[in-house]
């Protein structure tokens, strides 16, 4: 019984930390989930368990930064102002309620 446990529990933390985590974190900062993938496994490898939860950030810095001098090398505003706001959720407008008698 002790070994299904096991067994089932790194199953488990195996898929968490290989497929949920991953996802959870390129959705959260817009980036691709196979990059923020490699560099978690990359970044445990070489800099172990502190690398892992710091690669995220210093890779989306890294990422802003990047468009930032991208941007102003090209002569284009330094943020395009077209666009959405990157990190933010749009808010949706609530649809009538077709059900409210007045």
């Amino acid at each position: 019984m002790a070994g299904i446990t096991l067994a089932t529990y790194l199953v488990l933390i195996n898929l968490k930390n290989f497929w949920l985590r991953p996802y959870v974190m390129g959705r959260s900062v817009h980036m691709n989930e196979g990059l923020v993938f490699i560099a978690i496994m990359a970044a445990t490898i070489l800099e172990g368990i502190m690398g892992a939860l710091l690669i995220v950030p210093v890779l989306a810095t890294v990422a802003v930064i990047g468009e930032y001098v991208r941007r102003r090398v090209l002569g284009l505003p330094a943020f395009d102002e077209s666009k959405e706001v990157q990190f933010v959720k749009p808010v949706k407008e609530k649809p009538p309620d077709k059900l409210r008698r007045e």
